[in-house]
């Protein structure tokens, strides 16, 4: 199974190293990789890419502060429409 860490490269912590362990430990079979965007905004179409270069699964790691905010809702609901054109998931976290 192949497992892709997507981001923004604005968020303030990094979180992918401790996924790395986890998964290393725990899930030596999975093959794991990571797509950051540029901005929080560009989340979904991370999550797309992750997608059409053979990801299974998309575990996304969204963070926002000051006007990205209110922004969240509309990055979740078009990740829901990544997901269901590519039939897989991504789980945003």
């Amino acid at each position: 199974m192949k497992l892709l860490f997507v981001d923004s490269m604005s968020n303030r912590t990094d979180p992918y190293g401790v996924l790395t362990q986890y998964v290393e430990q725990n899930m030596p079979d999975v093959e794991l990789g990571r797509l950051s965007a540029p901005e929080t905004m560009k989340l979904p179409v991370a999550v797309k890419k992750a997608f059409n270069e053979g990801a299974d699964v998309a575990v996304v790691f969204a963070t926002a502060s000051g006007e990205e905010g209110h922004s969240l809702d509309l990055v979740y609901e078009k990740i829901m429409q990544v997901e269901l054109e590519a039939v897989k998931y991504a789980f945003v976290v």
